[in-house]
């Protein structure tokens, strides 16, 4: 949409349900476009595991927040690294678009007590929010793994259903989809 100019949303009667019900009336919304192209900065607001946590889960995913909403095809395994022990680690990055967070899910365990980085990297090959601004330099943050497996088996602490959805909540971390 082009900025600072005004438009409006117009919805006839004749929109009909897919059972062939009329809509009962005209709808109109207006709204105008921001006067300014957005070029607020990106900043990561957090991660998980925290900066400088210890006795970190071996089969830890690391999870980071961003400010704005994000570019999804920015958000890669080239982006978003982990780095520990031996050199670089191999895992799948996701992005939820919901809660503006990416998440690096090692493929492998990660070793016993261990330093770990997460960076995310910055600039024109960095990762971008949906308006094209790059962080501003790369963010980096580290964690050491406990020095034992987790024995603790994982329970659920709470659990709801309904006809829109489901939710579990976990006494911890819990994988899902592919990872260690």
């Amino acid at each position: 949409l082009t900025v600072s100019t005004g438009y409006v949303v117009r919805v006839l009667q004749a929109v009909q349900s897919s059972t062939g019900a009329a809509f009962p009336n005209p709808y109109f919304l207006s709204f105008r476009t921001a006067s300014a192209v957005d070029n607020t900065a990106l900043t990561v607001l957090g991660v998980n595991p925290a900066a400088s946590a210890t006795s970190v889960s071996r089969s830890t995913a690391v999870t980071v927040g961003f400010s704005k909403d994000m570019n999804p095809a920015t958000i890669t395994t080239s982006t978003i690294t982990l780095s520990g022990g031996i050199g670089g680690i191999v895992g799948t990055v996701t992005y939820n678009s919901g809660n503006r967070s990416a998440t690096f899910s090692p493929t492998t365990l990660l070793a016993a007590n261990t330093a770990y980085t997460v960076t995310i990297v910055s600039g024109g090959s960095g990762v971008k929010d949906v308006a094209g601004n790059q962080l501003g330099t790369d963010f980096t943050s580290s964690f050491t793994t406990t020095s034992s497996a987790d024995a603790t088996q994982p329970t659920v602490s709470f659990s709801n259903a309904d006809n829109f959805g489901v939710a579990v909540t976990f006494s911890e971390q819990v994988k899902s989809g592919n990872g260690p």
